[in-house]
């Protein structure tokens, strides 16, 4: 065993292989049998695709426009 702080290294990671041996039984993976193409509504992440464009866009303008008034000002 090894000490982590209070704890004990290998009892933690006997309970995470205990875990991860429960939740991997066969019923668990019904998921590609049930899914249906395009039925997912993705608004969510358009929108916020959406908005991760439009602020690196506008943080690349303004790189770009430091830049130049560095240029010009010790031009």
């Amino acid at each position: 065993m090894i000490k982590c702080g209070n704890f004990y290294l290998t009892s933690w990671v006997t309970i995470i292989l205990k875990l991860v041996k429960q939740n991997t039984s066969a019923k668990e993976f019904k998921m590609a049998t049930e899914h249906k193409h395009g039925s997912m509504d993705t608004e969510v992440q358009e929108k916020t695709f959406a908005g991760f464009i439009n602020w690196t866009t506008k943080t690349v303008i303004v790189c770009i426009l430091a830049l130049i008034f560095i240029a010009l000002v010790n031009g």
